[in-house]
């Protein structure tokens, strides 16, 4: 049974425990740099981006522990060419402090 969780905007709390998914994006530079041993220094500066999202899981009785996934795109245009990155992150979150 898939869990729910839904946000109160006036208080900035959570109303229920379960599922908080989130996605995020963004633009930049990235600097991309070549050192050469024996031998010059090499970079470029370009533009980059990056698109990602996930969710965490809370579990247990108190639902102070949760399973995070996240998924991710980072693209970055240095010396003339484009390159996308690919990552998959998963990781533990603990609650600590006064349970809103």
């Amino acid at each position: 049974m898939p869990a729910t969780a839904s946000w109160d905007s006036s208080s900035g709390t959570r109303t229920s425990t379960g599922t908080s998914p989130y996605v995020l994006g963004g633009i930049g530079f990235a600097t991309l740099t070549f050192d050469y041993d024996p031998g010059g220094k090499v970079d470029d500066t370009g533009t980059g981006w990056q698109i990602a999202g996930g969710s965490r899981f809370f579990f247990g009785g108190t639902k102070r522990v949760a399973v995070r996934v996240e998924l991710s795109i980072v693209g970055e245009n240095t010396f003339d060419e484009n390159s996308t990155h690919y990552s998959a992150t998963a990781g533990f979150t603990w609650r600590i402090g006064d349970p809103k």
